[in-house]
């Protein structure tokens, strides 16, 4: 009699927890969280009015260094003066004795991938002429749309096109697969499944099959998404090569899990072998920046990755003293 209890209570409490979720979605009843909105665009710079106009100094008396990179290096959830873009501007022009002019753009994207970046930098490189380039380089730039080749495409089409028949299984089965597609569908588990990562990442363990875990996994040597994008970034680092431009690649940790380094080891490893393979490049790796450090200093929030102010501080110092050793070379 206690069992058929305990499980008419398990049974009542996901039911009502089921309709109080979906009802909360519906009508944003018991809402008391507001998710940040970030601006998916160029921040309004100088640099970038300036370029707008045709008035960049492109001469060999001026510094002209280029920003790219996604919602880590864009400044997420920070003031604009606190980024690390507009503390190298400021520092470079405070310490300057060399240059007529300087200039940091930013033309960093939030939610900009391998592909986006690439096609940033050549953007920008024929009428900016940048000597020296900031890639702001992260686990998640490998996600996203890669362009489907026509191959790829014609491929998927034909599948659509002809679905393969999947033979029927046993009746037990089809009851198991109905529950599964119900349990996917709940609303209930996609609000305690986020927290249960969530919880499961802050003791160092990755959930298998979860958004980290995936991104993780297409950093396996013979992935394809790997493969891909490294085609897109020895493209961008092949020209720049041929047209004397130092790149300097900050690879940026997930801030709120910089004290579990060896969670992203395989993937630190197959980032740091590629990029270390070209010799016009500066790279610097932000897992062992912070190692040793307490994420509680340098996250914005617990269960996201983006750094803070001061983590942008030292970020932007750590990549101000490569420019500086760079740029002694110019001219």
């Amino acid at each position: 009699m206690k069992k058929i209890t305990f499980l008419i209570f398990i049974l009542s409490f996901f039911v009502v927890g089921e309709l109080l979720i979906r009802l909360t979605e519906e009508f944003s009843i018991m809402e008391t969280n507001r998710i940040q909105m970030v601006d998916v665009a160029l921040d309004d710079t100088e640099e970038l009015r300036l370029l707008e106009r045709n008035k960049i100094d492109l001469s060999d008396s001026s510094l002209r260094v280029l920003v790219i990179g996604d919602s880590y290096m864009h400044g997420a959830g920070i003031p604009k003066d606190k980024k690390i873009s507009s503390r190298l501007r400021e520092s470079l022009l405070k310490n300057n004795s060399k240059y007529k002019n300087i200039y940091v753009l930013d033309a960093s994207v939030p939610n900009s991938n391998n592909l986006d970046n690439k096609n940033t930098y050549f953007r920008y490189k024929e009428e900016f002429q940048p000597q020296i380039v900031i890639w702001g380089y992260h686990y998640n730039d490998i996600n996203g749309n890669l362009e489907q080749t026509n191959e790829m495409i014609a491929d998927n089409t034909s599948k659509q096109k002809n679905p393969q028949k999947k033979p029927a299984g046993k009746e037990s089965k089809m009851k198991i697969r109905q529950i599964t597609n119900l349990l996917y569908n709940s609303a209930m588990l996609k609000f305690v499944m986020p927290k249960i990562n969530s919880t499961a990442l802050s003791m160092g363990y990755i959930i298998p099959k979860s958004r980290l875990a995936n991104t993780t996994k297409h950093y396996e040597t013979n992935n394809t998404t790997w493969k891909k994008s490294k085609e897109y970034l020895a493209e961008t680092l092949n020209d720049s090569k041929d047209s004397d431009i130092h790149f300097i690649v900050y690879q940026f940790a997930y801030t709120n899990l910089i004290e579990y380094p060896e969670l992203f080891t395989n993937a630190n490893d197959e980032i740091e072998s590629f990029f270390t393979s070209f010799d016009n490049l500066t790279y610097i790796s932000g897992t062992e920046q912070f190692k040793g450090q307490k994420a509680a200093d340098y996250f914005i929030y617990k269960d996201d990755g983006h750094p803070n102010e001061k983590a942008h501080f030292l970020i932007s110092k750590k990549i101000e003293s490569h420019i500086y050793k760079y740029s002694t070379s110019l001219n």
